[in-house]
């Protein structure tokens, strides 16, 4: 059914409602699910809501792409202008060039995916004591260029990482890029990027985007056998890398919505400076894993309904 079709009746616009409309400004793509887990005490509340929303034009709502024979398609939103205003945005969004109809696939899966792994880090920084998120950057915010040696060539290469984040413990600050791997790009290709990330590592002055306490970068992969490719591809980095413990690899699958803790917890494998796997790693490796959620999952403090 379309919007246009919809006889709407007027809405107050309330304070969770901006908050709502700020998370998709701030995300570009969400889901219903992700925006449940966020705010609403149910998928039944949050679904009515955008729906709303979507009614409204404060949104807007898109089919999610998916292969022939996947079944019915879920939808996801996006802000629209109106809805930008509203919040007083200016509404910079990753792809506010392109038609909100036409978003392809790969771009969707790829920022829904990121997204995912947001919502699980914002969500455990909560529950576990502590610990607070305390910066999350996109890759618009972040890019950064690096000198690699391959081979006999000495190359300039970017380093845009898919997010940059902090988190706090009580007493010390951690630091983190973050690359979201769904097999799109060359092993080679990532090789070159893992030298110029150690690069960075070590020569964190070359650039001012760059921790000067030193960070770590968490790859998460879609599939377990990209992972230990990427994994292998870490082990047979040149003996001149000194630090591949920097890099720690995990699949998507590891953790999700109603663990979220587990994005923090013992699912990282880290190659030590000897080469040796180290599995089961923690992101922090001081951090205790916090109890899992309650099933009803509230969020937010808030009340169930």
């Amino acid at each position: 059914m379309k919007r246009n079709s919809i006889e709407t009746t007027p809405i107050q616009i309330t304070d969770r409602d901006k908050k709502l409309l700020r998370i998709v400004s701030d995300y570009g793509l969400v889901t219903t699910e992700q925006i449940r887990y966020l705010l609403f005490p149910s998928i039944l509340r949050a679904r009515k809501r955008l729906r709303q929303l979507w009614q409204h034009s404060l949104l807007i709502r898109i089919e999610r792409p998916t292969q022939l024979g996947e079944g019915t398609k879920a939808k996801i939103y996006r802000i629209s202008r109106k809805g930008n205003r509203v919040i007083g945005s200016p509404g910079d969004q990753p792809f506010r060039a392109v038609s909100s109809r036409v978003i392809s696939p790969t771009f969707a899966e790829h920022l829904l995916s990121i997204n995912r792994f947001r919502v699980c880090l914002m969500r455990s920084s909560e529950i576990t004591p502590g610990l607070s998120l305390l910066k999350w950057e996109s890759d618009r915010q972040v890019k950064m260029s690096a000198q690699v040696q391959i081979r006999d060539r000495r190359l300039t290469v970017p380093i845009v990482p898919d997010a940059s984040f902090t988190l706090w413990t009580g007493n010390r600050s951690f630091a983190y890029f973050m690359e979201m791997d769904r097999g799109t790009a060359s092993l080679a290709r990532i090789r070159t990027k893992l030298l110029g990330y150690h690069e960075l590592f070590v020569n964190p002055a070359r650039d001012r985007a760059v921790p000067r306490a030193g960070f770590r970068v968490l790859i998460v992969t879609d599939s377990k056998r990209r992972k230990q490719r990427i994994v292998d591809a870490i082990r047979t980095l040149p003996s001149r890398v000194r630090r591949p413990d920097i890099f720690l690899t995990a699949h998507s699958q590891d953790f999700g919505y109603e663990a979220p803790e587990l994005v923090l917890g013992p699912i990282w494998t880290i190659v030590s400076s000897t080469r040796s796997l180290l599995r089961g790693q923690t992101v922090i490796p001081s951090i205790r894993r916090s109890p899992l959620c309650q099933v009803n999952h509230l969020c937010m403090g808030q009340a169930p309904s």
